[in-house]
């Protein structure tokens, strides 16, 4: 889930807009047998293909059994001057009630194998 906890504008003459966005992400193991072990969970999001801004999740570690699932919470501040040139359609888009962002979750582990961690990687 995504949550917009602050959203300002600044009128001229310094004009700014910050948000706050708080990040519900979800991670799961897809494997059918052997648990994950993880070691980092990250979470980036970008507005009509601009990067707004990334954040490690918390708890950003953890073993997830198969086909097991465990949520992490991240906060991402977003830097105004990333949207300056798209304030216009952010200032319409929030009044229209839809904000168009894109989420790129990432989880870092291993698995274990026999006596063996093999590295993945989850996007």
């Amino acid at each position: 889930g995504l949550r917009l906890d602050r959203f300002r504008v600044n009128p001229p003459p310094l004009p700014a807009v910050d948000l706050h966005l708080a990040l519900r992400l979800r991670v799961r193991n897809p494997g059918l047998l052997l648990p994950l072990r993880y070691r980092a969970v990250s979470a980036a999001v970008s507005y009509r293909g601009h990067l707004l801004g990334s954040a490690a999740a918390r708890p950003g570690s953890g073993e997830l059994g198969a086909r097991g699932t465990t949520y992490a919470d991240a906060e991402v501040w977003v830097d105004a001057g990333r949207v300056v040139d798209d304030v216009i359609d952010l200032i319409g888009d929030l009044a229209a009630g839809s904000l168009p962002l894109e989420i790129v979750t990432e989880v870092v582990g291993a698995v274990r194998v026999f006596r063996f961690d093999i590295p993945v990687k989850f996007i």
